[in-house]
């Protein structure tokens, strides 16, 4: 993203947790540590990017500084973020209404929409006690923000570089949150069609997915026929496995929608760890040279891609 900055390209970053998450920070910013937030998020304000969507409020605002999600900020530096992205020409909003309402030729948006991230990373039975939802409510989806942002950077007339992230797939993962993966997993869908829309109407566009990891190692188990929808699952599978059923552990299966037979499955989600983990990690593109990404690629193929549709030629 800094060669597409340098190039002229115009950028943005989308990211359904807070705006230092590294699977878009890194895009705009050089850090040590993953932990130094107060360095990172300077470094996307600084970044001249066109659009950054997230949550992450109280990492942009001083120590003890009220935000407009009803948190204090936690930056010991005293740098007041928000005030400087406004100095530097960004049109600064908070709620998806606002976000929708920006004219299209808006030159730099900023969009927090939430205290941290824009979701409730908890397990099933923390977030029952606390009385809490899976997303934080009133928060536009990754869907939404994902129009919004095509919206306003296709309307500049030239070249972009768009990066999305559901990080509620890593996130709910990390907490063997069945039920909360699959709402991430849809989301991320949903914000895949949104991008293949555009592509519908811009067939010069690349769209490129990736992944850092399979966090907790998510499985589907088939019930076996015969099993009440209502009757609780077991605990774990037969090898000690964690197996979560629709509300968590030891309660009853999901039920599929109806297959083109008319039928409804019923399934457990297994998990194998709480860390993130390899298997399964896939990269695919569709549009504008997809054909140049290796079926068995190596993950270095994914910048070069990116480069040589960006910048042109071989990648430095």
């Amino acid at each position: 993203m800094a060669a597409a900055i340098r190039a002229g390209l115009a950028t943005g970053v989308i990211n359904s947790g807070h705006l230092a998450e590294p699977g878009t920070g890194v895009f705009l910013a050089s850090a040590r540590s993953r932990s130094l937030s107060d360095d990172i998020t300077r470094q996307l304000i600084l970044s001249g990017a066109d659009v950054i969507l997230g949550g992450g409020e109280v990492l942009l605002l001083p120590q003890g500084r009220m935000g407009v999600h009803g948190e204090p900020g936690r930056r010991r530096d005293g740098d007041d973020l928000v005030a400087e992205a406004r100095k530097r020409g960004y049109q600064v909003v908070f709620t998806l209404q606002e976000l929708t309402e920006l004219p299209a030729e808006t030159p730099k948006v900023l969009g927090v929409f939430a205290p941290y991230h824009l979701f409730n990373d908890r397990t099933e039975e923390a977030l029952r006690e606390a009385g809490l939802p899976l997303y934080v409510a009133g928060t536009p989806t990754l869907a939404e923000m994902t129009s919004a942002a095509l919206r306003l950077l296709a309307a500049k007339g030239r070249r972009f570089l768009l990066v999305v992230e559901e990080e509620g797939t890593d996130n709910f993962g990390n907490a063997n949150h069945a039920a909360g993966m699959l709402e991430a997993l849809r989301r991320a869908d949903a914000a895949i069609g949104v991008a293949r829309e555009f592509m519908g109407r811009h067939p010069d566009t690349l769209l490129l997915t990736a992944a850092d990891s399979n966090a907790g190692g998510m499985h589907v188990v088939r019930v076996p026929a015969g099993v009440s929808p209502e009757e609780p699952l077991a605990a774990v599978t037969a090898n000690g496995a964690p197996l979560d059923g629709r509300a968590g552990t030891g309660t009853p299966p999901f039920v599929a929608a109806p297959d083109r037979f008319g039928r409804r499955h019923l399934f457990g989600v297994a998990w194998a760890t709480f860390s993130d983990v390899e298997g399964g990690v896939l990269a695919r593109a569709a549009g504008l040279n997809a054909r140049l990404l290796p079926v068995d690629a190596d993950n270095t193929c994914v910048y070069e891609l990116m480069y040589r549709t960006l910048i042109g030629g071989p990648y430095p």
